[in-house]
């Protein structure tokens, strides 16, 4: 009996033991599959903040309303109601956009008021003979100009301050145009503020360029301007290629001061400017000039001009900067080679004596006002004038940031600007054309992003780029808010915002820290971990489920025997 008794326990103690084993197995098991997996699987997942991907597919089609506030002042002559109510219905059928929609969705609705002038108006235009000191006086009595407004004055009885011409812009934001009929001159006001003032079609293509659309026609204008960027690098550099027997002196301190600082001034809340300058010697030019023996100069030619870039563009240096570099290069020709004039493509000499790059900037050859072709005492001196230099730079940088170039019309006179170097519908246009490039811009760099992260989804989305997304998206929305009230201040500075935003988060480099290590590489560097492992803890847990399922067989059947 004592026996039977002593194998009973050595049969429960290896009992015992196997319950052990198996629970062991199961507790290992569990731990894997319900600790360890789901914390690979954590740890080895791609960070990604949640974006607004529905907004940003609903700013990609929005129209973009743009809003003109128009007033037209009908002055002298018949100004009642009548007249004032059919001024009215013309300019309602004429300021329509012609190209609304025609390259993007883009939509320019002009807000017209029309009113009779009051009598500080009216005193002035009697007082006044003009054009010059009318635009003037009636600036200094202006209270309705905005950013982004256009104000016509219709003068009825007023035709002699004329002269040839039946429309003149002045500096402000207001034209002024000459017309009995009130039909015509309708339809010479709204010439002035759809050409002029807005230039729908420039704008319209600006816009559609920055959104994608692509154009059957070139658009010399926006080819040659900047794109749309918070700051330029302008340097003016001096090359002196024999300073031997040049000696090249330039004031470029005074003509920055006195020309161009105003200009910048004007345009601080546009763009950062930053002004470097140098001089370098021995820099001389790639193109052999053409002797014209008939003339006793030199000529460089229209289709030789591009290859004077590329090497001295080498030799310029660079700063550091994000920021595009607009380069001005004044040329100082050796006595060899002087005087040294360039001929446009009709064979005819340039006036100015420069040419203009591109996206790039200008050059100008500038000669010794002394005959060099004689005895000349070497080394000899060139005093650059800096005026003569500077107006040319400036005109060549207002085109190069996107001042359109007026064209000529007879019936046309444009007031030049002041010693800013800008009007102020000029300046206008400029916060207008790029406010819509700006909204266009973003909205196809966050459509572009969004789709980007959308295909890779193992790309690592941090918080901070997810709030650049945020502002970006709400800064669009703001943008398309303010162009359709008409407040083109508040539009320009939140599309500022908006694409500032966006290329923040679009080139930030987080984005691609797991760019090329696919899903399909992760398990190709685990699975050779975990199979190994994996293999026993898998047999050891079959093992013991079914060593656990045959004891509960044997002891059901004890139980009914």
């Amino acid at each position: 009996m004592s026996k039977v008794t002593k194998m009973s326990a050595i049969e429960r103690e290896k009992e015992d033991q196997s319950w052990q084993h198996a629970y062991a197995a199961l507790s290992i098991a569990f731990l894997c599959l319900v600790v360890g997996l789901p914390l690979w699987w954590k740890t080895t997942t791609t960070y990604r903040a949640s974006l607004p991907d529905s907004e940003i597919t609903g700013i990609a089609s929005l129209q973009t309303f743009c809003k003109i506030p128009v007033t037209v002042v009908l002055v002298g002559g018949d100004v009642s109601q009548n007249n004032l109510n059919s001024l009215q219905n013309h300019l309602d059928y004429t300021l329509v956009s012609d190209y609304s929609g025609r390259y993007s969705r883009l939509t320019f609705h002009y807000a017209v008021n029309v009113r009779s002038a009051n009598k500080r108006e009216t005193d002035v235009f009697r007082l006044k003979s003009t054009l010059k000191d009318l635009d003037a006086d009636i600036y200094l009595l202006d209270q309705e100009s905005t950013v982004g407004s256009s104000i016509v004055y219709i003068l009825q009885d007023y035709s002699g301050v004329f002269h040839v011409s039946k429309i003149h812009v002045g500096r402000y934001r207001h034209a002024f145009v000459s017309g009995q009929d009130l039909k015509s001159a309708a339809a010479l006001a709204a010439q002035v503020v759809k050409e002029l003032h807005v230039n729908e079609a420039l704008a319209a293509k600006i816009h559609g360029t920055a959104a994608g659309v692509k154009h059957t026609e070139a658009d010399v204008e926006s080819m040659r301007s900047v794109r749309s960027t918070p700051g330029y690098e302008l340097t003016f550099s001096l090359l002196n290629p024999s300073p031997d027997v040049i000696i090249a002196k330039w004031d470029i301190a005074e003509g920055i001061r006195s020309y161009l600082d105003p200009f910048l001034k004007t345009l601080t809340e546009y763009a950062d400017f930053t002004v470097n300058s140098q001089v370098l010697y021995y820099m001389g030019l790639a193109v052999t000039p053409t002797k014209d023996d008939t003339n006793k100069r030199y000529v460089l030619n229209a289709a030789s001009l591009p290859h004077l870039i590329n090497p001295v563009e080498a030799k310029l240096g660079s700063h550091v900067s994000t920021n595009p570099t607009l380069n001005f290069l004044v040329y100082v020709p050796p006595p060899s080679q002087s005087p040294l004039h360039i001929l446009n493509e009709h064979g005819d000499t340039v006036t100015n004596n420069a040419f203009l790059s591109p996206r790039w900037g200008g050059i100008m050859l500038y000669n010794s006002p002394r005959d060099t072709s004689g005895n000349v005492t070497l080394p000899d001196t060139v005093d650059v004038d800096m005026k003569t230099v500077m107006e040319v730079f400036l005109s060549q940088l207002r085109l190069l940031i996107g001042v359109p170039k007026q064209k000529s019309d007879p019936l046309l006179t444009i007031a030049s600007p002041d010693n800013t170097g800008i009007t102020h519908w000029e300046l206008d246009f400029l916060l207008r054309t790029r406010t819509l490039e700006n909204v266009a811009t973003a909205t196809l760099t966050l459509s572009s992003l969004s789709q980007l992260l959308g295909q890779i989804r193992n790309m690592v989305i941090r918080d901070d780029i997810a709030e650049q997304v945020y502002i970006a998206v709400e800064s669009i929305q703001s943008t398309h808010s303010y162009l359709k009230d008409g407040n083109m201040y508040r539009a320009f500075h939140s599309s500022k915002r908006a694409i500032q935003a966006s290329e923040t988060a679009f080139f930030d480099p987080s984005l691609l820290e797991l760019l090329y290590f696919p899903e399909d590489q992760k398990f190709a560097i685990y699975i050779p971990l975990f199979l190994p492992m994996s293999i026993p803890v898998l047999m050891s847990t079959v093992k013991a489920l079914k060593w656990i399922k045959s004891k509960r067989r044997q002891n059901k059947r004890a139980k009914r025997d």
